[in-house]
């Protein structure tokens, strides 16, 4: 096998890396031409390759970089053999990776879980790219998603615990959620135009607690219109974003407790511990439909994926930083 070693240029950033060149492995390695012994290239890494073993060590162990198309590759002085080793220079771009000398050097695979106290306006993609860069690239997941308008507890597997996400993802939820009365929107949050329920006589405390108690247990939910269920091979929002209807059928989910925290028309406080897959915005719309009033979700923070809570979670500002192995939690074992 051939190894292709990276050479600086001057002013260029430099990271070392040997990347095995076959003629199968033409994702990572593609010849453009070859001249007089001399061939150019054009060599990227891609977001995502870095952690597949099909590609070799360097794949799992080193951080996302892109390499610029630039540059060329010759045969190292004295080798003429088939499995002789090529020197590259080409200038070195590294870019959404955070690189610590145990991280290049050493090459130190990382592996476990990171709980992230995700803020307001962040996507759990959003939290996943930012774990991904503060941890050198490792590849990353995370067990479940939250909504961009909803704080709180994201839990992200690394490395090797990605392998966990579907088994961590029916963990228990538990979450603090503000119901407005007042009025339905399109996207049963604050986000969507608010459509206002005229209420004669807004309901007293004891008809709201008598309402909740309906919802525990196994229940029927139908998802937001705006939500990332899949119709007809499309995301429910994405539908819904263009104007389509968007009929999305209504699944099972488990609600274990809905506590009213407080109550003040028209808004409600609740503490709600649920199972995978229940929707706080679906049970804010229908609490509404149920009281005769309006429902939407006003505020909703998650406090506790399984075991893992915020009293264990990083914030945005700890993300800033590299992360090692010293900052990740062990993946449980099943049962």
């Amino acid at each position: 096998m051939k190894k292709v070693t990276a050479m600086p240029l001057m002013g260029a950033v430099f990271v070392p890396v040997l990347v095995p060149v076959t003629g199968t492995n033409k994702t990572a390695f593609r010849k453009s031409h070859k001249d007089a012994g001399l061939r150019k290239a054009v060599w990227e890494i891609r977001r995502g390759r870095d952690s597949n073993p099909r590609y070799g060590y360097p794949y799992t162990r080193f951080p996302v970089v892109f390499l610029q198309p630039l540059g060329h590759l010759s045969k190292a002085a004295g080798s003429a053999d088939a499995e002789s080793e090529y020197r590259i220079e080409i200038p070195l771009v590294v870019k959404d990776a955070l690189v610590t000398d145990e991280m290049a050097g050493r090459g130190v695979a990382l592996a476990g879980l990171l709980v992230v106290d995700k803020p307001i306006g962040w996507s759990s993609m959003d939290v996943v790219r930012r774990v991904r860069r503060a941890a050198g690239g490792a590849k990353t997941g995370h067990c479940g998603t939250l909504d961009p308008l909803a704080t709180g507890v994201v839990v992200c597997c690394l490395g090797s615990a990605t392998r966990q996400v579907d088994r961590l993802m029916g963990m228990a939820k538990r979450y603090e959620a503000e119901v407005d009365l007042s009025a339905f929107t399109a996207t049963d949050d604050r986000e969507g135009a608010r459509e206002e329920v005229a209420v004669a006589t807004p309901p007293d405390e004891a008809a709201v607690r008598a309402a909740l108690a309906g919802f525990i247990g196994l229940v029927e939910q139908v998802p937001p219109a705006f939500s990332a269920v899949h119709v007809d091979g499309e995301r429910a929002y994405k539908l819904a974003r263009k104007g389509k209807p968007v009929t999305i059928a209504a699944r099972t989910v488990r609600i274990d407790g809905i506590e009213l925290v407080s109550y003040r028309w028209p808004m409600a406080q609740l503490r709600i511990d649920c199972g995978k897959g229940t929707y706080i915005r679906s049970l804010a719309r229908d609490l509404g439909k149920v009281l005769g009033t309006g429902g939407h979700l006003a505020a909703l923070r998650r406090t506790a994926v399984g075991v893992y809570d915020l009293s264990i979670a990083v914030t945005e500002e700890r993300l800033s930083r590299p992360i090692g192995q010293g900052d990740l939690l062990a993946v449980p074992g099943p049962g």
